[in-house]
């Protein structure tokens, strides 16, 4: 089966901020410094909180950059901090940081996720997106 995109857990405090906008950049700290292996333009990610989908975006470029040039990016939902504070969980093991720039974000409310959704993200199938989209 074709994957149809990923699920990342999010904190609680990002939720209003990813409703609020229709395009953003997305930063995700990687378990390894590569970029997921399945993923490519045009698929969706969805954005999991407190065993929910909260919302879902369109993936249009997907590449790994270091921290000091992600910084100099607009639109970026994180803040400077946020950032700052996220890469140096692992500054000593991670270089480069996994960049979404996504588009089309629409938010959802009370859709819950039928998965465990793990802070490396999950994998869906085109059967897992309509099952889940379509409570």
């Amino acid at each position: 089966m074709k994957i149809a995109g990923i699920i990342y857990p999010i904190p609680s405090f990002l939720v209003n901020r990813i409703k609020k906008n229709k395009e953003f950049i997305f930063v995700k700290n990687p378990t390894h410094e590569s970029l997921p292996k399945y993923i490519e333009r045009g698929d969706k990610i969805l954005f999991y909180c407190k065993k929910e989908i909260i919302a879902e975006a369109t993936i249009n470029a997907i590449h790994l950059q270091y921290l000091q040039d992600i910084l100099k990016l607009k639109n970026v939902l994180q803040t400077r901090e946020e950032l700052e504070d996220y890469s140096s969980l692992n500054s000593k093991k991670f270089k480069k940081q996994i960049v979404f720039e996504l588009s089309k974000v629409k938010a959802y409310n009370f859709i819950k996720c039928p998965f465990y959704i793990t802070m490396t993200g999950r994998y869906i199938t085109s059967k897992d997106y309509k099952d889940i989209i379509n409570q």
